[in-house]
């Protein structure tokens, strides 16, 4: 075993501590045991012991105690994986010896300190990954970042409590795909710049406090696929041009002051979206009625807006979708009878708009595991079926002219629809008996004439 350069256990269900032993293998290139359930400290001279060794991955365990800073030493890395363990403790990291380090992986590990140690990753030439998220790393981003590997592809921070703004340096990195900032506190509004970054695949930068406008160079993005800016403070309207990223899949913008219209611009494009959401902003106007050219589509959310209109009947051809939401607009109309087309719906909540007519049976027939029409002008009977049959699943409150249904919905029995015909009916009654009345009040009126003229001739006729 002492000749053994190669030691890979990934991914079983391996337990208890790292053998010793192995840390003595001073022949080891490659030592691989990610993916296990091992715990327990690591020899503070593991690094004495592996001079040779090139990649360390111990990620995904359940290892704990102080970060082992003596790590740092072993300078002939490549990759160095640490990520998803229970280590602790405030860390001063410097990697300005790693001059062959491809692939750092330092994720989910509760680590503190300055983000500042990133500068000295600025050495490492090679840099292909940097996974830094899920820890609580503070300060601000260096600009020095922008001297980073132009091999970087993937560059995650995601899950920290970094500051300041972000650096326009990072548009330098040519060969980005992945850039994920999310759930930090970056301010400031997003570089102008990125647009320059024809690799990116992924854009997160969801939950910071960010604000300014949607750069209108995202547009020029072909490869993205996943833009995610949700929970920002971002104004302005949706760059029209995002419908021309023509593999853009994921577009989430929930959550920020967006306003002005949504063109069919967005859908006419070469875009096919599978998941859309608008929700909690300030766009007003109808819904596109290009919408329907999505046909690929699983998720549309816009509730909480400033949405008019009727619901685009083309929708209907958007066979795979599965989750649908404008709850809280302002859209009127009836539901489409191309809604009878989406048969693969799950979650379906048109509640608090002035939607109006019938509610339709063939929900009950559908997959549906929530159904909210709640708030509107529904009318009719509401069938006893499918998802109408589950209470807990299905919101009808606030439509005063629906009736029928199961007992739990505490709907009247066919009350209101009893009103309607004896309004009616008396309606028809009304207008069939006063010409009656009238006629009879002439007859009577006649006769009673005719008698008096009579009466007063057969007076004058006596002696």
């Amino acid at each position: 075993m002492r000749n053994l350069t190669s030691l890979s256990l990934v991914e079983n269900l391996l337990t208890g501590r790292i053998p010793p032993s192995i840390f003595n293998l001073s022949s080891l290139q490659y030592l691989e045991l990610a993916e296990n359930q091992f715990e327990g400290n690591i020899p503070l001279d593991m690094h004495l012991n592996l001079p040779q060794i090139q990649v360390l991955d111990l990620g995904k365990n359940n290892l704990t105690g102080l970060f082992p800073i003596h790590f740092l030493n072993l300078t002939n890395l490549i990759q160095f994986g640490l990520g998803s363990n229970r280590f602790t403790g405030r860390v001063s990291l410097d990697f300005r010896k790693f001059q062959y380090l491809n692939d750092l992986e330092l994720f989910y590990m509760n680590l503190r300190g300055d983000i500042q140690f990133i500068s000295t990753l600025a050495n490492c030439s090679n840099m292909e990954i940097l996974e830094l998220q899920g820890n609580k790393f503070t300060g601000s981003l260096p600009k020095i970042v922008a001297n980073l590997s132009t091999t970087i592809n993937r560059l995650d921070v995601g899950q920290n409590q970094i500051g300041g703004e972000i650096p326009v340096g990072i548009s330098n990195l040519i060969n980005l795909g992945f850039l994920i900032m999310s759930d930090n506190e970056f301010t400031g509004s997003i570089p102008n710049e990125f647009g320059n970054l024809q690799n990116l695949v992924k854009i997160n930068l969801g939950s910071n406090k960010l604000t300014g406008r949607i750069p209108n160079s995202l547009g020029n993005l072909s490869r993205l696929s996943k833009l995610y800016l949700q929970d920002n403070q971002m104004h302005g309207s949706i760059p029209s041009n995002l419908g021309n990223c023509q593999n853009l899949l994921n577009l989430f913008l929930f959550n920020n002051n967006l306003n002005g219209t949504l063109p069919n611009a967005h859908f006419g494009g070469s875009a096919q979206f599978v998941v859309l959401d608008l929700s909690t902003n300030h766009i007003t106007g109808s819904l596109p009625q290009d919408i329907s050219n999505q046909i690929n589509i699983v998720l549309i959310d816009v509730s909480e807006k400033e949405f008019s209109g009727e619901i685009p009947n083309g929708l209907g051809k958007c066979s795979a979708l599965q989750y649908f939401n404008i709850e809280g607009n302002s859209i009127n109309g009836t539901i489409p009878a191309s809604f009878s087309a989406l048969s693969s719906l799950q979650i379906l909540d048109l509640s608090r708009n002035n939607l109006s007519g019938l509610v339709p049976i063939y929900f009950s027939k559908f997959p549906l595991v929530y159904l909210n029409l709640s708030y509107n002008d529904f009318e009719g009977s509401v069938p006893e079926k499918g998802i109408y049959a589950n209470m807990s699943a299905v919101s009808l409150v606030g439509n005063s002219r629906l009736c029928g249904g199961i007992r739990q919905l505490h709907l009247p029995r066919r009350i209101k629809q009893g009103r309607k015909r004896s309004s009616r009916t008396m309606f028809l009654a009304l207008k069939l008996t006063i010409p009656i009345v009238c006629a009879l009040v002439g007859l009577v009126t006649m006769a009673t004439r005719l008698y008096l003229t009579r009466r007063r001739k057969k007076r004058d006729s006596m002696p």
